[in-house]
């Protein structure tokens, strides 16, 4: 490989592989620099999306997103939730979907607040957004956030080298194990949903 490919395979991502990246003719390039280009743009994808993701959080901790203005209407049952003004404002901003903006700033929230390991992980390119936003959906379960952070101390690791199944199932198992009451109670829980949900057999000659 030649020495500007050498350098990019090794770069951590941040200003210095966004030049590197930038400085490429892809038509020069061989197949196998190809995929070293690939791995060092996902890296950078990675670390731009944990930099979206802090603007998003430090954006719903803004005093002007968590106050309300409204009056307290107890009949509609109005209430106030940063994350979801902050998302409003996203919205507008980016041309996405409400639902879509809040979504993603209320996974910016979680991650800064409930798993700050992933977020770090995203940042230095060792995950993609998409096992972050698995990591923080599979331990939403977790009772508390000591154990809910002690889950991701024991899937982190292996999280680089993982295939999102791989990493779902590790995901799956290290939840049982933190929490084996609740994992229980979700069991008899969907069981009791399967059996709600049965059809009725259908009468004869109906």
């Amino acid at each position: 490989m030649s020495d500007p490919i050498d350098h990019l395979a090794a770069a951590p991502p941040g200003p210095g592989l966004a030049a590197l990246l930038a400085r490429l003719e892809l038509a020069a390039l061989s197949a196998h620099e190809l995929v070293v280009v690939a791995q060092a743009r996902q890296r950078q994808l990675a670390h731009d999306e944990a930099a979206l993701l802090r603007v998003f959080a430090e954006l719903a901790a803004r005093p002007e997103y968590q106050r309300c203005d409204a009056l307290e209407d107890l009949a509609t049952g109005h209430t106030h939730r940063a994350v979801q003004a902050a998302g409003d404002e996203v919205s507008l901003a980016l041309r996405w979907s409400p639902g879509r903006a809040t979504a993603r700033v209320a996974l910016a929230v979680e991650l800064e607040e409930d798993l700050p390991d992933t977020l770090a992980s995203l940042a230095t390119g060792h995950i993609d957004a998409d096992k972050a936003r698995l990591i923080a959906e599979r331990t939403r379960c977790v009772a508390d956030r000591a154990s809910r952070r002690r889950v991701e101390a024991a899937v982190l690791p292996c999280a680089r080298t993982h295939t999102r199944w791989t990493l779902d199932q590790r995901l799956r198992r290290e939840v049982i194990a933190a929490d084996p009451a609740g994992a229980e109670e979700r069991h008899r829980r969907a069981a009791r949903d399967r059996q709600v949900s049965r059809p009725e057999p259908a009468a004869p000659g109906g």
